[in-house]
């Protein structure tokens, strides 16, 4: 989302996850994405509850395809 890439990646980030993206596939530089999205959220740019429903949402496809089991 961001062009050029990394000008903003914050920003991105924001915005992605406001757009409903629930999981973002990061591949080389995740140290990068975690301190953004921890930033946003710990400065209530995101909030907590977008991050809970976007895991709930998560575990329920890994349940549904038995991928996650409760004991």
């Amino acid at each position: 989302m961001t062009d050029p890439p990394h000008v903003n990646y914050t920003w991105s980030i924001q915005e992605s996850v406001g757009a409903g993206i629930d999981m973002v596939m990061v591949g080389y530089n995740y140290f990068e994405f975690i301190d953004g999205l921890t930033y946003l959220v710990n400065n209530n740019y995101i909030p907590v509850s977008r991050i809970d429903d976007a895991v709930k949402r998560i575990l329920r496809v890994k349940f549904v395809m038995g991928c996650l089991k409760i004991r």
